[in-house]
């Protein structure tokens, strides 16, 4: 089952080595995805850019972890990717799993960048990001890097 904000978007009973896509041409950032028994996830975008204003069909996929098997660090570390011809050139996209969780960086000390509830993300544009970045979160979170 596929949910947002806890209203169910989409349903589908499928068996083994059976696959269900889903797809929508909205950010799909907070959608849940649970499932009754165990299954692989698999989301991305084959063609997008990143970041938008500059074309070249970026492909990203994932392959998140369930919540029960997230480490218990809530620490993430984005370094600049090398070889680019602006190492700087990308974004650090922050999701939270569960209301009220604080989301820090660490510059000189931790500087809160704010407060977000299940499903909320932040990002940190590349023209705010010059360097290696750290995070953390408050509770359970996923921080993925795009370049």
């Amino acid at each position: 089952m596929i949910t947002q904000r806890e209203i169910t978007v989409a349903s589908q009973v499928i068996d083994r080595t059976e696959t269900f896509t889903f797809s929508d041409k909205n950010d799909l950032t907070g959608y849940v995805v649970s499932t009754s028994k165990p299954a692989a996830l698999f989301v991305g975008n084959p063609c997008t850019n990143i970041p938008k204003r500059v074309g070249g069909c970026d492909a990203i996929h994932i392959n998140p972890l369930p919540l029960a098997l997230r480490q218990e660090s809530y620490d993430f570390y984005a370094p600049p990717i090398s070889g680019r011809p602006n190492p700087a050139a990308f974004f650090v996209r922050v999701m939270a799993h569960w209301n009220n969780t604080q989301v820090y960086e660490y510059d000189a000390g931790w500087k809160s960048l704010g407060t977000l509830n299940a499903g909320d993300h932040l990002t940190l544009d590349p023209n705010s990001v010059t360097k290696d970045v750290s995070l953390r979160c408050s509770q359970p979170c996923m921080a993925i890097q795009q370049v």
